[in-house]
């Protein structure tokens, strides 16, 4: 069974959240919030597009009939959400941790285990 996208309603709420558990949300920021939550939901949605792919380039057919590789749309949409997520969250005085409720334990972990694998 496929995991289920959380709304941008939900995601919007776990922002708040976050920000009201850091003590800086006022109401003045609730565009940004907005803003914020449906482009982690474009992320979301391209993220699971992505894992369903089994290569990163896609052929496309040149004016002139060649066959040549391109990226795949869903891979430059992410890219590009995730751009602009970390500038918003940034604005926010918000890390991708505090949203998605993960300890500065899990993130070490998991920078660690980034880190072992590029190495």
């Amino acid at each position: 069974m496929a995991k289920k996208i959380a709304s941008i309603n939900s995601i919007k709420k776990r922002l708040k959240t976050a920000l009201e558990n850091q003590g800086s949300y006022i109401e003045g920021i609730d565009l940004l919030v907005e803003t914020t939550a449906g482009n982690l939901y474009a992320f979301y949605l391209a993220s699971k597009d992505v894992e369903e792919l089994a290569s990163s380039c896609m052929e496309e057919v040149t004016r002139e009939g060649n066959i040549k590789l391109a990226p795949h749309p869903a891979i430059k949409i992410m890219r590009e959400q995730s751009e602009i997520i970390r500038r918003q969250l940034r604005e926010l005085r918000l890390t991708i941790a505090t949203v998605e409720g993960i300890s500065d334990d899990d993130m070490n972990d998991l920078i660690d285990s980034v880190n072992s694998v590029v190495e």
